[in-house]
């Protein structure tokens, strides 16, 4: 019987997932002639969407490392991605034949900026090196890990921070780095006065520079236009909100409620669907009446679609995972359990002795 996992954490990235369909929400059906204080409330809105990204890689990294890497599980993630690659593929084609070629349909089964979401790509990335990343942390002291953390932090956040320059930093290497530190919290813990104060610190400093652009830099269309720079996912103030409210969460004692454990199981396949590139269109072109009107009606219409969304989104997955994975899954692991348990055996560095 597997073990339930934490419910605080798995709260956690049910808000990860929730302020990524935020911030797509934001950028995509967001009309582009509203007012100005509609236009900077929807930039604060924004913000949260990278932080969401960083938070799941770092839960995932988190649970990664906190267990035995199962290759069950990287096949699920291989599943359900190519599930709904196929299955939303299907029924655009039906629906929208003049506008679905074979090409677009193959494209969306392929690692590519024009297949999978860049997401996706690299977090599929991330957990294939899983195995050799737990190696390597489970290798290092706690000075090891820290000096290997901080060279990381200097080439993968804070050189591009200050010049824009991205140098080794891309999506795939920025999953790895998160997928480290995580291991280091799991391994060595970290401290929650250190991480609230992380997070309070980015958090404030991402909300004054949208702040500082709207206000003093409106007219300066150079400046104006890069509003939102530091709520990319590799900046320091975005990696720093990210680990410090992880921490934070991590900290927290509550008990394990079924009810949020089974909701975060969607979470995943709530990207996958949302960010489809079939989807995507279709869906946020529904939803710019959520910036018409002022910025209460604004923020509330926002966030009701957010949870909306959400929900409706998970409810398919779990449908999905009823139907089709877990029945499956559950076959190929009676009918090939000697070949998991030696592949897992061999992914965490386990000798198998033959009896």
């Amino acid at each position: 019987m597997s073990k339930a996992r934490n419910s605080n954490i798995e709260l956690l990235r049910i808000i990860a997932m929730m302020l990524i369909v935020l911030h797509h929400l934001c950028k995509y059906a967001y009309p582009g002639n509203a007012s100005a204080e509609v236009e900077t409330v929807c930039n604060l809105l924004l913000l949260g969407g990278k932080i969401g990204v960083d938070i799941f890689v770092l839960i995932s990294g988190f649970f990664l490392a906190s267990g035995r890497i199962k290759l069950a599980s990287m096949l699920r993630v291989l599943f359900e991605t190519w599930f709904y690659s196929l299955v939303l593929g299907l029924v655009c084609a039906l629906l929208f034949q003049n506008n679905f070629s074979p090409k677009d349909f193959l494209k969306s089964f392929l690692p590519t900026n024009n297949g999978l979401p860049w997401f996706v790509t690299a977090y599929l990335g991330m957990y294939l090196v899983a195995p050799w990343l737990s190696k390597l942390s489970s290798a290092l002291s706690q000075s090891q890990f820290k000096q290997m953390l901080v060279v990381g932090f200097c080439v993968f956040s804070l050189v591009p921070t200050l010049t824009g320059c991205m140098f080794v930093t891309n999506d795939f290497s920025w999953f790895c780095f998160l997928f480290l530190i995580a291991c280091y919290i799991c391994k060595f813990g970290f401290s929650t006065c250190i991480a609230k104060r992380m997070f309070i610190g980015g958090g404030l400093f991402l909300v004054a520079s949208v702040f500082i652009g709207e206000l003093i830099c409106a007219e300066i269309p150079a400046v104006h236009d890069h509003i939102t720079y530091f709520a990319n996912m590799y900046t320091v103030p975005t990696l720093f909100a990210s680990m410090g409210l992880f921490c934070i969460f991590n900290d927290l004692k509550i008990p394990t409620l079924k009810s949020i454990n089974v909701i975060a199981q969607g979470s995943f396949g709530v990207y996958l669907i949302h960010e489809n590139t079939f989807v995507r269109e279709l869906l946020w072109q529904n939803f710019g009446f959520v910036f018409s009107g002022g910025i209460v009606s604004e923020v509330l219409l926002a966030l009701s679609a957010t949870i909306c969304i959400y929900l409706v989104l998970t409810g398919v997955d779990l449908i999905r995972l009823q139907v089709f994975e877990k029945p499956l899954f559950g076959l190929l692991q009676d009918r090939f359990e000697t070949f998991f348990n030696r592949s897992d055996a061999a992914l965490n560095g386990i000798t198998v002795v033959n009896k």
